[in-house]
């Protein structure tokens, strides 16, 4: 049995947790208690070492980006495959199955799989051979897409990534 999916979320948003429960029914998961972004002194930002003072980055970026690094650094720090996402991610209801098919068949050399990946930006992977591919897509189309997504019975495929712009799971 995989670990539960570390969620992460503000203790002062019951109401996102609650979302977060009514659009994974059966989902194994626990909430991870987000680091507050607008509780942090700039201080406390600058001795993490982990951002560049010359790039602007909001208190909530901060928040979830420290909140990424402390599971990741568990992560490292285990010998199991740890799956994170945040509060506003969809999963389908195969996920845990898919997941372990998935996993299992990884080649060599993987250390981090993502799971998901925001709508509203490009990403881009390479296919077989060496194919680099960069996918762009409609937001707002995605976004009505999100009950369909409950009963897709696709075949989920893994691919090396390049980039992506956000960490939804």
């Amino acid at each position: 049995m995989s670990e539960p999916v570390k969620v992460i979320s503000l203790v002062r948003t019951p109401e996102r947790r609650a979302e977060f429960q009514r659009r994974n029914p059966g989902l194994a998961f626990e909430f991870f208690d987000a680091v507050d972004g607008s509780a942090l002194t700039p201080a406390a930002l600058a001795a993490t070492g982990l951002f560049s003072p010359e790039i602007t980055y909001t208190p909530g970026a901060h928040g979830v980006a420290l909140s990424h690094h402390r599971l990741w650094e568990q992560a490292a720090a285990g010998e199991a495959p740890l799956t994170v996402a945040e509060d506003d991610a969809v999963f389908r209801p195969d996920f845990a199955a898919m997941q372990a098919q998935l996993l299992a068949g990884l080649s060599p050399g993987w250390d981090f799989v993502l799971w998901g990946f925001n709508f509203d930006s490009a990403i881009s992977f390479w296919l077989p051979f060496g194919l680099r591919t960069v996918m762009g897509f409609d937001a707002a189309q995605t976004r009505t897409a999100i009950e369909r997504l409950r009963s897709d019975h696709g075949q989920p495929q893994l691919h090396r990534l390049e980039f992506s712009f956000g960490l939804p799971a």
